[in-house]
């Protein structure tokens, strides 16, 4: 009972905060991710990115790379788009709006759940997702918490292991990597260390903050967790920096 209080007090909260929210002015770059988007939330996920979409663009992995580095300018407001863990749900239900409004994107799997059951993406279906000009990343084998694995000696078989299972499966470079949980307490130096030494470009992170070109760290890249049932006064206070 506590928890389903504690969760309408937070509900109604963010409602509060999205209805007086200014919407941000001047320019920013912020990386947003989803999980799910399940059948009966295709038409709401739609609904969020077209609402978004009016008050920015959004950019590929790479030109948000370019931005966070300083080749290219931050002008106007930006949305880098991944998805974390490979389900299924998202090629049916969340490839078809992207494809059909034209939005890059950046999906993330552990490799062991490739294709283990009907719940995840299979090797064919990323090969598919890679044709249409999608990024592939890798989020370790087993969805480890790399604390974890630094102390067990499992960092190089979850890093660069998985890392080698995108590459030899979809023939091409794997150079974006998202730590599980995502918090900053769940990768320490050690790991870190592990994801620069296995040739990655960027790692992604899922704590809340903008980019900041030449100020963000490519290895520790904050996005923000939005979920495609969310009420779009929730999503909005998150997305536009505000619960930052």
């Amino acid at each position: 009972m506590k928890q389903h209080l504690r969760r309408a007090a937070r509900s109604v909260a963010l409602s509060a905060l999205g209805t007086v929210s200014a919407r941000p002015k001047g320019s920013f770059l912020r990386a947003i991710y989803f999980h799910h988007v399940r059948p009966q939330e295709a038409g709401k996920f739609a609904e969020l990115l077209e609402r978004l979409k009016r008050d920015a663009d959004f950019v590929s992995t790479e030109t948000c790379l370019a931005m966070l580095k300083g080749a290219k300018l931050i002008e106007g407001r930006s949305f880098h788009l991944s998805f974390d863990d490979g389900h299924h749900s998202l090629l049916e239900q969340a490839v078809p709006v992207l494809k059909r409004m034209k939005i890059p994107a950046l999906f993330f799997v552990c490799t062991s759940w490739v294709g283990v059951d009907s719940n995840v993406l299979t090797w064919e279906d990323l090969r598919k997702l890679q044709s249409w000009g999608f990024d592939i990343g890798s989020h370790t084998r087993t969805h480890v918490n790399l604390v974890e694995a630094a102390r067990t000696g499992k960092l190089e078989e979850e890093v660069a292991g998985s890392k080698r299972d995108v590459e030899r499966n979809l023939g091409t470079v794997c150079p974006y990597f998202a730590w599980p949980f995502g918090r900053k307490r769940d990768i320490n130096k050690i790991a870190l260390e592990a994801v620069v030494d296995a040739g990655y470009q960027a790692c992604f992170g899922a704590f809340r903050g903008s980019i900041h070109a030449g100020v963000t760290d490519p290895f520790q890249i904050p996005r923000h967790h939005l979920e495609a049932g969310w009420p779009w006064k929730h999503v909005r206070y998150f997305a536009y920096g505000h619960g930052e």
